[in-house]
Order: C-alpha cells, then structure tokens, then sequence
C-alpha cells in the first residue's frame, strides 16, 4: 500500500456510545467550518485560550473563564467544544467492562470521564452558562458495531447548539479522541463534528424523535438505514483536506459506500492544490490509487496542475520514480507518449546533481551541465525515454531515473 498499513480506529457505537477521531488535531485557521452555511472563522485566539487553562473546581468556573474569551456565539460553542473534547476522556472501563457509566453533567466533570450521554450533558450545561441554547439529542449511530446494510441501534447522545440564530449539530464524544487496539483512550482533537453540516451528520446520525435532523427534507429511520455506509475518517479526512461540506455531500452521492476507496485520492488531490469541482471531474474517471499517487510525484518535480489534471482526466502520464536528490523541470516534454524521430528539448535544475543523461532506445544523451542547471536536444530513437540523474561525484556511479515516457 502506498501510503502504508491502513489503520481502522476502533470506533464505538454500542448501547454505549465511543469516540472517534484520526490523525493530528487540525491546525486553527481562519476557514469555514464544516457546514455550508458556516461563516468562515479564525478561531485560533480561542482554541489557544481553552488549551491553557489550569483545572477548574466547578463547570461554573470552567464557563466563567470561558467567557473572558469567547464573546460572540460562535466562540462560545468553540469554546465549549474545545474544552469538553480536550478534559473529558471516554469511559473505556465502562465500555469494555460492561460498567455502569456515570453520566450527569456533575459526574462527568467530577471524574473527568463519561460517554457520550455525560459528554453531551456536560456540553449543554456549559453551553448555557455562557448563554447559549442546547439540547441534548438521543438516537442512533453507524458506530463499532454497525453492519452496512444491518438496521443500526439506538446507541448514542449528541448536542445542537443556537449559533446566531440558526441550529448546529455538535458531536464532542467523537471530536475527543479515539480507542486504539490495546482499548486504551487516545484524545486527539477533531473539528470536523463541530457545526457539521446536516446533509454530511445524516450520513452517521439519526435522532431518535426523527426530527432533529436539522435536514429541510423528512427522513425516517429506514432512510437512515438506507444511506451508504461512510466511515467516520473519510469526514475527518475530507474536512482537514479543505474539502467544502457541499463538495463532501456530492461525492458521497457519487461514490456512495466506496467513498471509502477514494479518501486518500481525495485528500492527495486536495493537498496538491486541485479545486472541489477538479476533484469530481478527476474522480469520475475512477483513477486507482497508484495511479494519483504516480501523477502527484511528478508535481514534485515542477509540473504544473494543468499538466496533473491533463493526466488525470486523459488516465495516462510520464512514469514518475523517487529519487534521492532534487531535481525541477524547466523544460520538458509533458506529454506521456513522445514521437520516434522527433527532437524534444530536455532542460532541468539541479543542485544535488553531479550529471543528468536522456537515455532513450538504450542510447545516453548526456545534458549539458552549467552551475545547477542541465540541457540538451534529443531526438526519440526508441522507448522509453527516461530522464535520469547520477547524485554521486564518480563516474561510475549509478544514475536514478526520475522521469520516462513511451515513445510510439
């Protein structure tokens, strides 16, 4: 795998709820949240804050500090999501031993742990100490448990928080951390359940009343049963990648459960500058993912997105190869097939490089060498072309292909 083993989170959603989350917290910055109709914010005065303060005896002293920072309603749910998600840490006792979990607000602070019940009732009375309306919300969720096609249990608590008006799903118990193999709780930080849009929490979410969807449309608990399975790290992914909650929402209707097949894709292709509307063109041709991966490499070495996306949509590209030195095109040939009998011009930077050749047709092309740049003409004989450079001062050293293409 060309990303290295795959690591499935172990993500509880029994008759008690668990948490999830994978990879690093994200990095605050101004940016929408995971909603559409989220304002883009820059919360990182308020994440640092709530990251440095001391333990407090009572949540009326957590909701007091709280408010010394957060002023608007959007910093007050920040606030209170970040302090929930970074004190409160999942019950895996509870969980594993078949325990009886403690889930009051009160409890929950006192001890410093709960599930997703005393995560939730902890949130809400934050949440109104510092002026905000919530509620708890009970019902079901596609969790550790659940079997694609399988009618999910009701299994798990959730808040929605009155931000300026509008309604806003909030889930801490997965935004705190997850459970790693040996059940051990591992808090890590997630900002993709914080305000997550309605049209992507439906997906993993359905409350028990059936009507606290936030959704304009009615749904009912066999839709819910109905939609594709997306697994809980595809969204932390998508979100942490920049990709928008519309975008997110038209690629799972694309893709359905196969999502999954496609994350990576669609963080790598994200990551490497392509816009949400170049992600559906170039996902709709179904690249594998070697393929992405092979063409992504070549942006290392100085082709432009045009040319990336060129390939990507044509499904064919130059080979591109690691090497352990640098190297940036400046003139190359950009298509993936070059013409037998024709003369491209080869022109590259290097400043590990001692030498750099064409080798095409099993003949050496070797470029002209001036400071840190190489160049030369060379005409196709034969395939394959590949552009190669030697990082070793002797001679006699080996060369690493960096790029080649089949000449027709």
């Amino acid at each position: 795998m060309r990303r290295g083993l795959s690591v499935r989170i172990l993500w509880l959603g029994l008759v008690i709820c668990g948490p999830f989350s994978l990879g690093a917290p994200l990095a605050a910055q101004a940016r929408q949240v995971n909603n559409s109709r989220g304002p883009a914010i820059d919360f990182s005065r308020i994440d640092a804050y709530v990251k440095s303060m001391p333990r407090m005896d009572s949540p009326a002293q957590v909701a007091a500090s709280l408010s010394k920072a957060a002023k608007t309603d959007w910093e007050k749910a920040r606030a209170v999501y970040d302090w929930i998600c970074l004190n409160i840490a999942y019950d895996t006792d509870a969980f594993f031993g078949g325990i009886h979990a403690e889930t009051t607000a009160a409890s929950t602070f006192e001890s410093g742990k709960s599930v997703c019940q005393g995560y939730s009732e902890l949130s809400l009375d934050l949440a109104k100490m510092l002026g905000l309306e919530s509620v708890v919300i009970s019902g079901y969720s596609k969790g550790y448990s659940y079997i694609p096609g399988k009618p999910s249990e009701k299994n798990h608590a959730w808040n929605v928080f009155k931000i300026e008006g509008s309604w806003y799903l909030m889930d801490t118990t997965w935004g705190a951390g997850h459970i790693d193999d040996s059940r051990k709780f591992v808090r890590k930080l997630d900002y993709a359940w914080f305000a997550m849009d309605p049209e992507l929490f439906i997906y993993t979410h359905f409350p028990e009343d059936g009507k606290s969807t936030l959704l304009n449309a009615r749904m009912t608990k066999a839709d819910f049963d109905r939609l594709p399975y997306v697994p809980t790290y595809s969204f932390q992914r998508f979100y942490e990648a920049g990709v928008s909650a519309a975008a997110q929402k038209r690629l799972i209707d694309r893709f359905g459960a196969s999502i999954e097949s496609q994350d990576w894709n669609i963080v790598d292709l994200k990551a490497a500058g392509f816009s949400d509307s170049d992600l559906e063109t170039i996902l709709a041709r179904l690249p594998s993912d070697q393929f992405v991966f092979e063409v992504l490499m070549l942006k290392e070495y100085g082709f432009g997105l045009g040319d990336l996306g060129s390939y990507l949509a044509g499904g064919a590209a130059p080979k591109a190869y690691k090497i352990k030195g640098d190297l940036k095109v400046i003139e190359v040939p950009r298509g993936p097939t070059l013409k037998t009998g024709a003369a491209y011009r080869f022109v590259i930077e290097s400043r590990a490089a001692y030498a750099a050749a064409v080798i095409c047709g099993g003949e050496w092309t070797m470029l002209k060498k001036e400071g840190s740049r190489f160049s030369g003409d060379v005409v196709v004989i034969g395939g394959p072309v590949k552009l190669a450079l030697r990082y070793d001062p002797s001679e006699s050293a080996s060369y690493s292909s960096a790029v080649a293409y089949e000449a027709r």
